[in-house]
């Protein structure tokens, strides 16, 4: 029996919800908002996931970006249940990797034939040993290991607020994290500062700039001491031609970090900067614990976290405050 988890804050429609799903022969977990959907996945472990855009807490696209950190859920459909018909947040659910967006109030049928076609078309990507969806973060794992295994690569220590690269130069190396934190940033005409990425262990810097032969975007810094590992770009040439397969691959990489960058631009347009923070907040805390770190206020000032999310030290002071 196939495993749903419902996460909807109404509790008629989640109860209803549930009874349908239950009726057509799936076994269902609920929830009441994204954080208690994200505790629940991870004990359930559904096959599906069907989740409300608009609840207390965590929203629904906070709840997708979360999970989506975790290999275990990058190829488990997640189906947006909203009752906006906004294109707006339709738009940005598709680029966050949403597998479907249904608008309430539904009709039976259209619920159901939105599960059966995702379940389908997973048993049939498992069926053909690969999914049609996206290449994952376990491949692109996969490739940084042999990347780094090649024997020109250089290794070496840095200390904390050392520069790794700076905006404006020409990149001609990439790099990898193997301990520590490093954060990467871009500065506005108006000097505001916007740290637009962390790079935690087995994260890379500078994949994009050094394929199109240009100049770093960004700045990038380390945050605390950190171990580095880097391969110039023309080892990096040599690699490709050696295995031109992988550099297909690299493709599908570029492609997934322009929807996180889109998503991203979306959330800072769009999202109420309160909730903006709340979800930053959150996302850091589960990736410091993933990586074994201790808590956001060891590691990142309040005007970094403003830097991350967009927004002025003070709103960011109000907000974490509760005065906003």
């Amino acid at each position: 029996m196939k495993k749903i988890l419902l996460v909807e804050d109404h509790p008629d429609i989640r109860e209803n919800t549930a009874s349908i799903l239950q009726m057509a022969g799936y076994e269902v977990y609920t929830a009441e908002n994204g954080m208690d959907g994200i505790d629940e996945a991870r004990r359930a472990m559904p096959d599906l996931i069907v989740c409300d855009v608009m609840m207390p807490v965590l929203d629904g696209f906070g709840m997708l970006h979360m999970l989506q950190k975790d290999p275990r859920f990058q190829n488990i459909p997640f189906i947006f249940l909203t009752a906006k018909s906004d294109r707006a947040d339709q738009r940005k659910g598709m680029e966050m990797g949403a597998d479907d967006f249904l608008s309430k109030p539904f009709e039976i049928t259209e619920l159901l034939s939105a599960v059966e076609t995702r379940l389908t078309k997973v048993a049939n990507a498992h069926a053909k040993g690969t999914f049609s969806r996206k290449i994952g973060d376990k491949e692109k794992k996969e490739w940084i290991r042999n990347l780094f295994a090649i024997p020109q690569v250089k290794r070496f220590s840095v200390k904390k607020k050392s520069t790794i690269s700076q905006e404006g130069n020409l990149a001609q190396q990439l790099v990898l994290v193997e301990k520590g934190i490093v954060k990467s940033s871009c500065v506005h005409n108006l000097s505001k500062v916007l740290i637009t990425e962390l790079h935690f262990k087995g994260d890379i810097i500078g994949l994009s700039d050094l394929l199109v032969n240009q100049t770093y975007t960004t700045s990038s810094e380390a945050v605390t001491d950190a171990e580095l590992a880097v391969v110039s770009q023309n080892d990096l040439e040599e690699y490709f031609k050696q295995y031109p397969k992988e550099a297909d691959m690299v493709v599908h990489f570029l492609g997934n970090e322009i929807m996180q960058k889109q998503a991203q631009l979306l959330d800072m347009a769009y999202t109420p900067m309160r909730d903006r923070v709340e979800h930053l907040i959150k996302d850091l805390e589960t990736r410091l614990d993933q990586n074994n770190l201790d808590g956001v206020s060891t590691y990142f000032t309040r005007e970094e976290l403003a830097q991350m999310a967009g927004t002025a030290t003070e709103s960011l002071i109000r907000v974490l405050g509760g005065k906003q």
